[in-house]
């Protein structure tokens, strides 16, 4: 089973790095990059934190991995659980029918 969280990085070019956040006063390039990178430490500080209460639960027995990580298992076709049906989800919720999970040989999704 593989398994794929995505992390994703601070717009470098976001101006929340290029103004400071109490006076909104211009930042010189290398403490805009300075922010930047600290931006990015806490998103994969926070990724951690995500990912070891998960294990915790798992470990305490509270949860079994697969159902706690079915969201991030990926599938043949290369997208995630999640990425397969979050797109879907408003129709499923709507109509109460659940499509397959997989696609169907040769492209077709099993939909006419």
């Amino acid at each position: 089973m593989q398994i794929r969280m995505l992390l994703r990085q601070p717009d470098p070019d976001d101006k929340r790095f290029r103004y400071t956040p109490e006076k909104r006063i211009r930042r010189s390039d290398t403490a805009t990059r300075e922010a930047w990178e600290a931006a990015k430490r806490q998103a994969w500080r926070e990724l951690l934190l995500i990912i070891k209460a998960k294990l915790v639960a798992v470990d305490a027995g509270v949860v079994e991995f697969a159902t706690e990580f079915l969201p991030y298992v990926v599938l043949p076709g290369g997208q995630t659980v999640a990425e397969h049906l979050e797109p879907q989800l408003p129709t499923i919720l709507t109509t109460g029918e659940i499509p397959s999970l997989l696609p169907l040989p040769g492209g077709s999704n099993g939909r006419t």
